[in-house]
């Protein structure tokens, strides 16, 4: 059964909803160099610049995939090549990406494993969304040293406090984790990460599990839970509501652009 008849049923229901597909079952796909470039050419070609300046071919990618998975669950039961072609991307002011004459919210995100977009398909509110690998923090007492101005004094202390007993694995999941919610809120808020995120707490943060979690800051509510291959998902928004989680079959996504097309 196609993927995107599955999505539907979810739209009907659930408004607010993160879109996900690993990497790992779908990029082997794409590296053949025939099938990239004739999913390359479903795209306009602003956005298959913005794919080619990515240095590595893993990036490239995933930038593909992201790109392909935005079109395919914003389009839900609209899917065809005619609309596919039309739907018109912008950004705003902030940065952020939106659809031309649609009520839609979303952010997407990338890391090497999975790729994931949240949408508010009734646009109630701003979307930030960040994917973070543990394994891309490093040492962490040179993480905290680098990275210290995003960082309240409170949330030094509370992280301080945490990881002191943590094994060096775990240590990196709980900075990786304050890492994606820092990141999510800053795409939320549209600033960036030097944006004076230190007035932005995120305060009795509890370790990531497959189970969503959600605490508050500044109005906001972050839900963050962990995906496979030890990725960590926060999505910030003003609703507070948790969003459903979806995984999308990439191969079934790629076979189901390219015969489309």
């Amino acid at each position: 059964m196609c993927m995107l008849q599955e999505t539907e049923n979810i739209i009907g229901s659930a408004p607010f909803v993160v879109f996900w597909v690993d990497l790992c079952d779908c990029g082997h796909i794409v590296r053949d160099d025939y099938r990239f470039e004739l999913l390359m050419r479903t795209l306009p070609l602003t956005d298959q610049a913005k794919i080619l300046r990515k240095r590595s071919s893993s990036d490239k990618i995933a930038s593909l995939i992201g790109a392909l998975l935005v079109r395919y669950v914003l389009l839900e039961k609209n899917l065809s090549a005619k609309k596919w072609h039309s739907l018109a991307f912008q950004t705003g002011d902030l940065g952020k990406p939106y659809v031309e004459n649609s009520k839609f919210k979303f952010n997407h995100s990338d890391e090497k494993h999975i790729v994931a977009v949240a949408i508010d398909f009734q646009g109630v509110s701003e979307i930030g969304i960040d994917l973070a690998n543990p394994e891309d923090v490093g040492d962490s007492r040179e993480f905290l040293i680098h990275f210290r101005p995003i960082f309240s004094d409170l949330e030094l202390e509370q992280i301080d406090a945490t990881i002191s007993d943590l094994p060096p694995g775990s240590q990196q999941q709980h900075l990786s984790l304050y890492w994606a919610l820092k990141e999510s809120y800053s795409k939320f808020k549209g600033v960036g990460l030097h944006g004076n995120l230190q007035k932005y707490e995120f305060l009795n943060v509890s370790p990531p599990t497959p189970v969503p979690q959600q605490i508050s800051v500044a109005d906001q509510h972050a839900v963050y839970k962990l995906l496979p291959h030890n990725t960590i998902c926060s999505v910030v928004s003003s609703r507070t509501s948790v969003p459903d989680f979806v995984r999308v079959d990439g191969a079934d996504m790629i076979d189901y652009v390219t015969n489309m097309h």
